[in-house]
């Protein structure tokens, strides 16, 4: 019971020095962004709210705190981040797996997002893509959601709480616990509110995304996974014109279906592979494995 207790202490704490990194940086960077305009004089910062040069470095700024106070907090665990989160152990064919089932599972949402764009919610996240498209910022989603939050957000859903969680309790149930904190957090930390079918969605990834994790050993897998799915959202919308994206949905979401499913088991598979490029050396003590 005290483990347990220590557990959610320290999962807590994660959540918080992430809050406090974010919070930290707004408040060092709002002064400096109107000096030099990138912000209005009455504006203030807001981490992660548009697909900016400014919010990137921001946010980038954010992840280095924020992960200074993770090392700390692994450093009593007499380990450290990298061998922790299996960020050392690299899966080169479950990483290219979990990249094509990101990649064919975003394909599907996009159609949602555009059939639903009466949807409040869908049409502004839809719009949002549109309109970073449209204004040639591009490139900055890309290193924003297909390089930064993928790793950084996988470092602590999969990495730090997920890996705390199956030290106290069977795995089965450590994936489900991530899964909930991972909506709760997007939900009321996030400050996304709760909506319906988009937390089911983060859900059901969030599952995936430790299954993953426990099949390959490596926290790439996940990572390539999130960063593909990110990416997929963004080829649709720079590369491929809406119509004609409608128009063949028949054979294309046949395409991602099959995708899907293969990959899925292909990564499955996958869990009985046992070389790797470089193996993590400090195997953590957990409960059970599927």
């Amino acid at each position: 019971a005290k483990n347990v207790l220590v557990c959610i202490g320290q999962i807590f704490l994660i959540i918080f020095i992430y809050k406090l990194s974010m919070e930290i940086i707004q408040f060092v960077a709002t002064p400096i962004y109107r000096n030099i305009g990138w912000i209005g004089r009455d504006e203030t910062l807001t981490v992660t709210s548009e697909f900016t040069i400014s919010n990137v470095i921001a946010y980038a700024m954010g992840i280095f705190i924020a992960l200074f106070g993770y090392c700390i907090i692994i450093k009593y665990k007499k380990s450290n981040i990298l061998s922790y989160t299996s960020l050392n152990t690299v899966n080169p064919k479950g990483a290219a797996i979990a990249a094509l089932f990101g990649f064919c599972v975003n394909v599907c949402v996009m159609y949602v997002m555009i059939l639903g764009k009466s949807n409040e919610t869908l049409g502004d996240i839809y719009a949002e893509y549109i309109k970073s498209a449209e204004s040639g910022s591009v490139w900055i989603m890309l290193i924003f959601v297909g390089v930064l939050i993928p790793v950084f957000e996988e470092v602590i859903y999969r990495g730090l709480i997920f890996n705390l969680l199956r030290e106290n309790v069977a795995t089965f149930a450590a994936i489900v616990l991530q899964a909930l904190l991972f909506v709760v957090f997007e939900m009321i930390v996030g400050g996304n509110g709760f909506i319906f079918l988009e937390s089911i969605y983060g859900f059901i990834m969030a599952v995936v995304f430790a299954l993953f994790y426990i099949w390959t050993k490596s926290l790439w897998s996940s990572i390539f996974a999130r960063a593909f799915k990110n990416l997929a959202a963004l080829i649709i919308v720079s590369f491929i014109n809406e119509e004609t994206f409608i128009s063949g949905r028949y054979v294309i979401m046949t395409i991602a279906f099959i995708g899907i499913a293969t990959t899925f088991i292909a990564m499955k598979r996958e869990g009985k592979n046992k070389e790797y490029v470089f193996e993590n050396k400090e195997p953590m003590k957990i409960k059970e494995e599927l």
